[in-house]
């Protein structure tokens, strides 16, 4: 104060707007370890067999997936809890859309908190959140091409769901409520729950603990870091 007394204050707890909480760039030449350059820690780790590391004529370093059994494994970590602000994305290159293929999923025993699908019985690319024990879905109404590169991102603000395909809106859907929480493994390209296997190729996939704009997915896409 004016007088000069000092006195201890609470600690203020600062949130960075749209922070990214997972971002794998796929970028390591060898080696099972995924990297994440959120800063976050939420490195992942490659299965022995049915997932390696690629180089593709467009996107440079990517993973391959066969289809069968190869996923990476994320641990749980409480910055991978998100319930009302979220966005999962990622460029997904699929071989094959038969079945559930699997882009991301955060793992809860026989149930999934969030998850980011190529395909599923629709069948169609969607986004998929546990919220009162139901699963909410948004949908893309149409086949992904396949050998081609495609951009999916879900996002949620608490109100709506939405889907993007290659930076545009394409579904919403309005939806409330908190997405569950779980203490099992983010996985990405496949889930030990169903074995719903992603077969084809991905890359640049990021998760943000807030609900990003057509802009930012759009920046995101096309490489350009944040300021």
């Amino acid at each position: 104060d004016t007088a000069g007394n000092m006195a201890i204050s609470a600690p203020v707890r600062i949130r960075i707007a749209n922070r990214r909480v997972a971002d794998y760039r796929f970028n390591g030449a060898s080696g099972r370890d995924i990297v994440d350059a959120s800063g976050l820690g939420n490195h992942g780790m490659m299965t022995t067999a049915g997932v390696v590391r690629d180089i593709d004529a467009q996107r440079g370093n990517v993973l391959q997936f066969s289809g069968s059994g190869g996923m990476v494994s994320v641990p749980d970590n409480d910055s991978l809890d998100l319930q009302t602000n979220m966005t999962f994305q990622a460029w997904v290159k699929p071989w094959s859309l038969f079945g559930w293929r699997t882009v991301m999923l955060k793992e809860g025993g026989n149930t999934a908190a969030f998850a980011l699908y190529a395909n599923d019985l629709g069948p169609w690319p969607a986004g998929y959140l546990n919220i009162d024990s139901d699963e909410r879905a948004v949908r893309w109404l149409r086949l992904m091409p396949l050998g081609e590169w495609t951009h999916l991102a879900m996002t949620y603000d608490g109100a709506t769901m939405r889907l993007f395909i290659n930076g545009e809106e394409n579904e919403s859907r309005p939806q409330t409520g908190a997405v569950m929480v779980t203490s099992v493994q983010l996985s990405i390209g496949g889930n030990t729950m169903w074995g719903q296997w992603f077969r084809g190729q991905m890359d640049d996939v990021r998760i943000y603990d807030a609900a990003v704009g057509e802009a930012q997915i759009k920046a995101d896409m096309a490489g350009v870091e944040p300021e």
